[in-house]
């Protein structure tokens, strides 16, 4: 696994040990949390190169899992995501850290488009309002990139709207 996936986590545990020079638990979980979202994010962008790395012979995550339990692991990264903020909540007693739930159907909505591109990656799905920013949306299409760039921008979204969340309960 690449390493840059424990960034997030380094810099959230490892800025409040040279803080406090103390462990968080509290923290811990909360950079979890943030990591299985931007987690996510990267696990999209390599299944949106599914096809590509088969005929290539690469042999990524999305390739050993194959499509179906890629979208399970997809969702699995996510419920892990919740459970890590609704633990901090807990601990914490954090009283909105329920407002992350408003991401759960940009995930499952996620998993079901990036399921429709693995059939037919020409099909241009309907935008909601939750999928923006897109960028720009009408140069995309035209140029037939936008169901990929669709999901990738989504996955990205996602992480964002998670986080913006995150720091919402936490003023909140």
């Amino acid at each position: 696994m690449n390493w840059l996936l424990l960034q997030p986590l380094v810099l959230f545990e490892g800025v409040y040990f040279v803080m406090t020079n103390t462990f968080s638990l509290s923290v811990f979980l909360l950079s979890l949390s943030v990591v299985s979202f931007v987690v996510i994010l990267l696990f999209v962008n390599n299944f949106l190169d599914y096809d590509s790395d088969i005929k290539n012979d690469k042999i990524t995550l999305s390739v050993r899992l194959g499509i179906d339990k890629s979208i399970h692991f997809l969702y699995f990264l996510g419920f892990c995501g919740y459970l890590f903020a609704a633990i901090f909540g807990i601990i914490e007693n954090i009283n909105y850290i329920g407002l992350v739930l408003f991401t759960l159907p940009l995930l499952l909505s996620l998993g079901e488009n990036l399921k429709k591109y693995s059939k037919d990656k020409t099909s241009i799905p309907k935008v909601r309002w939750w999928n923006y920013p897109l960028g720009n949306w009408e140069i995309l299409c035209q140029n037939g990139t936008a169901p990929f760039y669709f999901n990738l921008l989504t996955a990205r979204n996602l992480a964002v709207w998670f986080s913006l969340l995150i720091c919402i309960a936490l003023i909140g």
